[in-house]
């Protein structure tokens, strides 16, 4: 029993670092995905600035043929005073000329706040861009390396499987099917070291016949609280 106990130990320590690189593994998807939205965002931002250069340019295209109308609308009424005969026609027409230039003195300061705001927006797309530029090649690297870690991750869990396999050819089916029936259920550990009397996985009191048992090395004894089986450090030599 106890040469079974070192393999069913070399077993659970093959076992142990496959949970954890496997647990490692399974982080790098989410890692790629965040990375990869985050590269989005950045996108998107540069897609957005865009459209509020489009939106702010064609405003102030409307507010130009909007001045030119107007421009002209000036010109005509100016043009049509000389053949104005009646005084209150004149003021009149005078009132719509002068109405007609408040309204372009209007247009011209929408104007120029379209002008302003469009070479803002010049300006952050300009440095969103090179930002991103430098981001985006970056953030390629670091998909690249996750990519890789995984890669390597999964070549070493296969050489764990296979030295598992080679484990498990040597221990009997019913104890290696008690031992994966517990690892399959506590995840990380299927064994536990005896330690001051108690069970090292989950720290609960051991009876004395459990005690005995384990330290006799003759049957395999397990924790009545966690289910592992349990091993006395002392009667077994880790090999």
């Amino acid at each position: 029993m106890k040469a079974i106990i070192r393999q069913l130990i070399n077993l659970q320590e093959k076992d142990s670092e496959v949970y954890k690189l496997t647990k490692k593994r399974n982080l790098i998807p989410e890692k790629i995905e965040i990375l990869k939205k985050t590269e989005q965002e950045k996108s998107k931002k540069i897609n957005d600035l865009k459209e509020q250069y489009k939106s702010a340019e064609s405003a102030k295209k409307n507010q130009e043929t909007n001045l030119a109308q107007t421009h002209e609308k000036i010109q005509k009424y100016e043009s049509q005073l000389y053949d104005i005969k009646h005084n209150e026609e004149y003021k009149k027409m005078l009132k719509q000329i002068e109405e007609s230039k408040a309204s372009c003195s209007t247009i011209e300061e929408k104007i120029l706040i379209f002008m302003e705001n469009t070479e803002k927006i010049t300006q952050q797309i300009k440095s969103a861009e090179q930002n991103f530029s430098s981001e985006k090649a970056e953030i390629v690297q670091k998909i690249n390396q996750a990519n890789a870690e995984k890669q390597e991750f999964e070549k070493e869990i296969a050489v764990l499987e296979e030295q598992k396999i080679k484990i498990k050819e040597i221990i009997s089916k019913p104890i290696l099917a008690k031992y994966e029936q517990i690892i399959k259920i506590r995840k990380d550990s299927a064994l536990a070291v005896i330690k001051d009397g108690t069970c090292s996985a989950c720290h609960m009191m051991l009876l004395a016949h459990i005690l005995d048992e384990a330290k006799g090395g003759k049957t395999l004894v397990t924790c009545d609280s966690c289910s592992r089986i349990l091993y006395d450090p002392d009667n077994v030599q880790h090999s």
